[in-house]
């Protein structure tokens, strides 16, 4: 349930993890569940574990690398959306890939200028 309520947060659905978080509680206190069970000590780990959970809810992530094979669910520091500098590898390639797709020609042709070797493009020109 806990899971299920990380992973609708992370896809910006925050009333659905917030109801899914509520309904986690609700059932460690016996509410719509085995009422044969006692839920535990308001002192117990788990209920420590809730609270700091509830608190921090917005730093709850998961890593935006599909093949993210080291902590997929992970609690962000900042603004990260990845949970460590391997993960982050795969997308700067990416962005790298696209920034030389959409410059990489105008950058080709002005080291050229500063070189001296300025080729004549090869679109064709009008003759006067």
């Amino acid at each position: 349930m806990l899971l299920a309520a990380w992973e609708a947060k992370d896809k910006s659905d925050k009333s659905t993890a917030e109801r899914l978080f509520f309904k986690a509680q609700s059932r460690m206190h016996g509410e719509g569940g085995d009422r044969m069970l006692q839920p535990p000590s308001e002192h117990a780990p788990i209920h420590q574990a809730l609270r700091w959970v509830q608190q921090h809810f917005s730093k709850l992530k998961k890593c935006k690398n599909d093949e993210c094979r080291h902590h997929p669910f992970f609690v962000a520091k900042g603004k990260e959306g990845v949970c460590s500098k391997e993960c982050a590898h795969p997308g700067q390639k990416e962005s790298k890939r696209r920034s030389w797709r959409k410059l990489g020609k105008e950058w080709r042709e002005n080291q050229a200028k500063e070189k001296g070797d300025h080729k004549p493009s090869t679109a064709k020109q009008k003759k006067p």
